[in-house]
């Protein structure tokens, strides 16, 4: 807001809010406030459209409104008086979101809604990763607190910083000065530092990521007509994937598979993913005439586009010859479906960047 007064004469301002919580009226509590000052709200409060502020009980204009402001003008003189622009009235109000979640904290981003992420750091030539300590000033009122993660990246990595590595949760400093008693009124240094579970035998932090390596062709197969028309699919791997690989086809030899190319190695195995060459048959499902599919040891090509048969996978392809009606699709049979796998080595990589959290109150940052 934008007002003018006088030493003679002053202006105070109080906010009345609706409690978000099953509130179906105004609320009818007003709290002082000051300017250029934030105003914490005892309970979270609830701003409300105009179409649900008509919902809310009782006749009056005042009644309906779930959030107000009151100003009181005073002056010593009757000479003069304080002024307040009418066109120049706004509020900006902030919620923290706290949910008390903790849930796959040591994935990407996890489930609490209350959380800081710092910038990056980066060691120096020369540093290993267990040089790494974590001091940061808090103050956490009781019934809070604060959790600590970490991620580390190689920059041989071309991994994405945020989507690809997971968090580790780091431990409290057994040498902090200060306790938690003291932090619920002041700021208190802590220090956080590596656990002994993310360090090697050597005590040094090393990021482990398991990748697609090598390929093998077991089966070339037959009567694939151009490279560009094989496609390729993972899945599997483990429960820590966090990207799947991707190949593509150079070259064919007499209409089977030649050589192989790793696009993208994928991220997070912790065992060989399966390879699939060309997408399975499925059953009401649209194709269109080219589009090669396979089923069992076969791949088929739809000389005919149209719409596969519904009911079961009973109406796929079988045949080792000529055309089969399925649906309103017609397949030929094109030759054997290839096999391909993969190895997935370990990649072995060190450095440390680190991630703040708060998921479970609302601590303050010294920063």
């Amino acid at each position: 807001m934008t007002y003018k007064e006088f030493p003679e004469a002053n202006v105070t301002m109080k906010a009345c809010v609706t409690n978000s919580t099953g509130s179906t009226a105004a609320g009818s509590t007003f709290t002082d406030l000051q300017p250029t000052r934030r105003t914490p709200t005892t309970l979270e409060a609830g701003l409300f459209s105009a179409k649900n502020e008509f919902a809310f009980t009782g006749g009056s204009k005042l009644a309906k409104k779930s959030y107000r402001h009151r100003y009181t003008l005073n002056t010593t003189t009757t000479l003069l008086s304080p002024v307040i622009s009418l066109y120049r009235n706004a509020a900006i109000v902030r919620k923290y979101e706290i949910n008390n979640d903790s849930t796959n904290e040591t994935t990407n981003l996890g489930d609490a809604k209350s959380k800081f992420i710092s910038r990056r750091v980066r060691l120096a030539d020369g540093q290993e990763a267990e040089d790494v300590r974590l001091s940061v000033a808090l103050k956490q009122p009781a019934g809070s607190s604060f959790k600590i993660y970490f991620k580390g990246q190689a920059q041989e990595d071309d991994g994405d910083f945020y989507e690809d590595l997971p968090w580790v949760e780091m431990e409290l400093d057994d040498t902090n000065p200060k306790g938690v008693a003291m932090s619920q009124t002041q700021f208190i240094d802590f220090n956080w530092k590596l656990p002994s579970t993310a360090l090697d035998a050597n005590g040094v932090f090393t990021q482990t990521v398991k990748r697609v390596n090598a390929l093998s062709i077991g089966t070339a197969g037959s009567g694939i007509a151009s490279s560009s028309s094989v496609n390729f699919s993972f899945s599997g791997g483990g429960s820590s994937v966090t990207r799947q690989a991707a190949i593509k086809c150079t070259a064919l030899s007499a209409g089977g598979l030649a050589t192989l190319e790793i696009v993208d190695p994928g991220r997070g195995y912790t065992t060989a993913p399966t390879v699939k060459v060309f997408d399975d048959h499925a059953v009401s499902k649209y194709y269109a005439t080219g589009t090669i599919v396979g089923n069992a040891s076969k791949i088929y090509e739809a000389t005919v586009g149209g719409t596969s048969g519904a009911a079961s996978a009973s109406s796929a392809p079988t045949h080792g010859s000529g055309t089969a009606t399925d649906g309103t699709i017609t397949w030929t049979y094109r030759g054997v479906r290839p096999v391909v796998t993969c190895t997935v080595p370990y990649l072995l990589t060190a450095s440390v960047f680190l991630h703040i959290a708060e998921p479970t109150a609302m601590p303050i940052l010294g920063v």
